[in-house]
């Protein structure tokens, strides 16, 4: 299972060397709040990823039930007038509309007065005119066949209703991840600008216990992150066009890249760095630059519990120092 070591025995010699020299480092593993902000977090991020799996589910149930109820892509758009203008998932009405009555077959047939009362059955607000439109759009729209409406119309309220337990379950999820976040010094990330708690408590759970670590670059080793090589002589591409190839903890990886994808927008100080980088070397060589940069700033607010680089939220006070 150890496709990406060198595992001869050679290697098994050199690492008993070091060993036994006190060169490595004791492996501890995660216990208490940290286990549970671990595992809590890869389970969020299944559910997230779960989500967005049904959120796409969905919308090929509706292309083919409701042909331009949802437009995507800025070409169709062109080419179309949508409903409505906001994306699907921000629009409460377009929501409402595909659990009361996603099928146009019946939507033609209905008044505006049907449908406000159909909507109002169901406790969602709809007014004379937006029904119009609604109904108005329904008719000049080309209808599916109805066996192939009818067969989408029966799977699309089991997908919702599993998308809406998923959401519940992510909501909780985070809320539990901000409870036990609160017990642990990373709680002082909160204060900078650029990260939320479910990033943060997505990260320290990804560390762990801040007392296994003597300074930031030991954290940033687990990472793995380090850009590809493949220069020789006269070929000096500069790791373009290569992905990560030292092994890390893709966990710790994904939850600090991204972090410092946040980062960037709202801290200057990681942001004039990265882009001073972008200058000279490929995107992925200044950005894993940055990640190594953003680890250690964030490592030095974590153990003096304040900072005096990154910039603190609106209405977040520095914390000193105990």
């Amino acid at each position: 299972m150890m496709q990406y070591e060198k595992d001869d025995e050679i290697d098994a010699a050199a690492i008993g060397d070091l060993l036994r020299r006190g060169e490595g480092s004791p492996f501890n593993p995660p216990s208490g709040i940290y286990l549970q902000l671990q595992h809590l977090a890869r389970v969020r991020f299944s559910k997230v990823k779960m989500r967005t799996t049904l959120q796409h589910q969905i919308l090929g149930h509706l292309d083919r039930i409701f042909p331009g109820l949802v437009i995507i892509g800025d070409e169709a758009k062109e080419r179309y007038a949508p409903l409505f203008a906001t994306d699907f998932w921000e629009c409460q009405t377009m929501q409402h509309l595909i659990r009361v009555c996603p099928n146009p077959h019946n939507l033609v047939a209905m008044s505006p007065h049907d449908l406000i009362e159909a909507f109002h059955a169901h406790k969602y607000r709809m007014g004379p005119v937006r029904s119009a439109k609604i109904i108005a759009y329904a008719k000049k729209v080309l209808l599916p066949d109805p066996e192939l409406a009818a067969i989408r119309c029966h799977l699309l309220p089991h997908d919702i209703a599993l998308l809406e337990d998923v959401e519940r379950h992510i909501a909780q999820l985070e809320k539990d991840l901000h409870t036990l976040l609160v017990e642990t010094p990373y709680l002082v990330w909160s204060k900078l600008k650029g990260l939320s708690d479910v990033q943060i408590a997505s990260l320290a759970g990804a560390i762990g216990d801040p007392a296994n670590y003597k300074y930031a670059a030991q954290v940033f080793r687990r990472s793995g992150l380090v850009p590809g090589r493949n220069d020789s002589g006269t070929r000096q591409r500069k790791g373009k066009g290569k992905k990560v190839v030292k092994v890390g903890d893709v966990y710790l990886r994904r939850a600090l890249m991204n972090g410092l994808a946040t980062l960037i927008l709202h801290q200057p100080a990681l942001r004039d760095y990265y882009n001073k980088l972008k200058i000279s070397k490929p995107a992925g060589v200044a950005r894993v630059a940055t990640a190594r940069r953003a680890m250690g700033i964030l490592w030095a607010v974590l153990r003096d519990q304040h900072s005096e680089t990154l910039i603190l939220k609106k209405g977040a006070k520095y914390l000193l120092k105990k």
